[in-house]
């Protein structure tokens, strides 16, 4: 019985704060050294090594190496620039510890930090400014432009499940496959061995160089916020008995996307291959409303869909989020050639292989209480899944665990009591298959919760100059509103703006946003109005919010 899996694969152009995860560009730390100098050193600094994993040159330009203690957050900084090809390496001289060692090779960039020989952190980061994180597990993955990190010894962050080995003043800590092997897993991706520090000059080296014919590896980040899901209307597909060379009709197959990133998301398919001998499996869809269709698939046309892991078929993109229900792509799976001399019957297997869903999205509580998240697996991949908050405010337990395909397990929140009033904070779920792919697949949601703790209520709404402006060619008054207090404002019941000529009232204008203003939050309230009125009129902002609180202006409208 012929069989095979098909991907249904979902990404979101974000720049959101991805993980601690594989390299995004393919540049890597591949060796790291911090015993220069001292007693029994081999080389007389310390030093960090990169290795260009990628298959093109990547310009490191303005990007930072950067080092912080193994429990500290206050990172050193040293500047990067120049260009780094593929298979090539890397060299970063740093501080040094006396005068023990020997001389490193030319360094291509050089630095004043001075390394823990055992213990600490090193991070290759695409900006010059310095981390502020590190004090905890997962801490620095919160930050998109974290391109790799490496916790060894006893550190208190690090990529993937624990840290490298301690190196040592003899000792340095190496990348596996002379820097190619990047799993996003410090304790299994490095080990110790004798110093070996490369530069620009050194000979190259070919990732996958020692197998037959030619390979290239694909790293891909996907940062998801809030929602971002896809559901299918049937887990399998069934063309029944079909003959040699017949083409069996397409059979429906929808998918729906759920998504509220307001920059969009594409959606793309790939598939294994049927065995004992492939066939010709095609798609074609149609886009939903506010969706662009992939040219492949324009007119009806069967596109063929590619076996993983080459490069998925998009079948077409969303610049905005899905509705309220989710965006239905209608698809129909098919053949787009007649089928080859094949025994037995081929039944499609249509199973998302990574799909995480938590429940509730949203959370509202009272301080101190505890609430419980569900955390549901949907695919059929191992997911390793981490749940991090801001530790002032919330205690969970698990923080990390490894959730089996359609298996769910529950989380919980424990809500830290703190400063009277209403604050807003955002948990980050991030899931990523256990078992390493060639495609490097991460999945975030982020859990809104809302803490109120009970207390002195201080409700403080101040209001700004009201200023005329023009946005799409109407007319509208922009009214600057801060909040003060400690409680969140409900901005369309307490804030009202009038306008009076000669003394009689000619419009009375209110937020339309149903949203709220948090405290220590600012935002601009647009107050649209009838474009029939001209000339000076007098404007009277009234805010019911404690106190009432009425200003008085002159507008030219």
């Amino acid at each position: 019985m012929p069989r095979f899996l098909l991907l249904v694969l979902l990404s979101a152009f974000l720049l959101l704060p991805a993980a601690a995860r594989a390299s995004t560009t393919g540049v890597v730390v591949s060796q790291l050294y911090g015993g220069g100098g001292n007693s029994g050193a081999t080389f007389r600094n310390d030093f960090v090594e990169l290795f260009n994993a990628g298959t093109g040159p990547v310009d490191i330009s303005g990007w930072t190496v950067q080092y912080a203690t193994a429990t500290g957050s206050t990172w050193q900084t040293t500047a990067l620039s120049g260009t780094v090809p593929a298979g090539r390496y890397y060299l970063v001289q740093l501080a040094s510890g006396g005068s023990t060692g020997a001389a490193l090779p030319p360094a291509d960039a050089t630095g004043t930090s001075n390394l823990a020989a055992a213990s600490g952190k090193v991070a290759l980061v695409r900006d010059a400014t310095a981390l502020t994180c590190g004090a905890s597990a997962g801490s620095c993955s919160a930050n998109a432009l974290v391109e790799d990190l490496v916790g060894y010894g006893d550190a208190a962050d690090f990529e993937g499940a624990g840290s490298a080995t301690p190196p040592s003043n003899t000792l340095a800590a190496q990348r596996a496959d002379s820097g190619c092997t990047d799993t996003g897993e410090n304790a299994t991706d490095f080990a110790t061995a004798a110093p070996d520090p490369r530069n620009a000059a050194s000979a190259p080296h070919a990732c996958g160089s020692s197998s037959s014919g030619s390979s290239a590896s694909a790293h891909v980040d996907l940062d998801v916020a809030s929602v971002l899901a896809i559901a299918l209307d049937r887990p399998s597909l069934s063309f029944g008995a079909a003959a040699a060379g017949s083409t069996p009709a397409p059979l429906p197959e929808n998918v729906t996307v759920s998504s509220n990133n307001a920059t969009g998301y594409s959606l793309a398919v790939a598939r294994t291959a049927f065995s004992p001998k492939d066939l010709p499996l095609a798609v074609t869809a149609t886009a939903p409303a506010g969706a662009t269709l992939a040219p492949p698939l324009a007119g009806g046309t069967l596109a063929p869909i590619p076996i993983f892991p080459a490069s998925p078929l998009t079948i077409g993109t969303k610049d905005g989020p899905s509705g309220a229900t989710g965006d239905v792509w209608p698809a129909k799976l098919g053949f787009s050639a007649p089928l080859p001399l094949v025994a037995g019957r081929a039944m499609i297997v249509a199973v998302p292989h990574v799909a995480l869903a938590v429940s509730p999205a949203r959370v509202a509580v009272v301080a101190p209480a505890s609430r419980r998240l569900e955390l549901r697996n949907d695919g059929v991949a191992m997911l390793v899944v981490d749940i991090a908050g801001p530790k002032a405010w919330l205690r969970i337990r698990p923080d990390r665990l490894v959730l089996p395909g359609r298996s769910k397990a529950v989380v919980t929140m424990r809500v830290r009591a703190r400063a009277p009033g209403d604050n807003r904070v955002l948990v980050l779920v991030t899931a990523r298959p256990r078992t390493r792919w060639s495609v490097a697949l991460r999945m975030r949601l982020g859990i809104r919760v809302r803490i109120h703790v009970r207390g002195r209520v201080v409700r403080g709404l101040d209001v700004g100059t009201p200023r005329v402006r023009r946005r799409n060619g109407a007319r509208v008054i922009v009214l600057p509103v801060a909040n003060r207090g400690n409680v969140a404002e409900h901005l369309r019941k307490c804030l009202t703006l009038s306008l009076f000529r000669s003394g009689r009232l000619v419009a009375r204008l209110q937020p339309r946003s149903r949203g709220e203003l948090f405290p220590r939050e600012r935002t601009v309230v647009a107050l649209p109005y009838s474009g029939g009125m001209r000339g000076v009129v007098s404007a009277v902002v009234a805010v019911h919010a404690g106190e009432k609180l009425v200003r008085r202006y002159r507008l030219r409208l």
